[in-house]
């Protein structure tokens, strides 16, 4: 989570992530809500269930990525950054 937190920082671009499976997906939110993050409305990421790609933001927001970000998610044209979870944990 270090990785992506300092991309976010330095980069200001939103960092797509795919979760591949249940497991993954659990620890997942577990690590954005002890890095900070919350949904928009304020709720923690463990009181709510994860999509295949969730999307944090530079201001320490997570959200669901939706149907056009999954769409955006295929394209790498560098208005994001993409990453699959787990992360390197350097």
């Amino acid at each position: 989570m270090k990785n992506i937190l300092k991309q976010l920082e330095s980069t200001n671009k939103p960092v797509y992530v795919e979760l591949t499976d249940e497991a993954a997906g659990k620890r997942f939110l577990a690590e954005a809500e002890n890095a900070g993050f919350r949904f928009e409305d304020g709720v923690k990421p463990t009181e709510r269930a994860f999509a295949r790609i969730m999307v944090l933001k530079n201001d320490r927001t997570i959200c669901y990525a939706g149907t056009y970000g999954t769409m955006a998610f295929g394209c790498n044209d560098g208005g994001r950054i993409r990453a699959r979870y787990p992360f390197d944990q350097t």
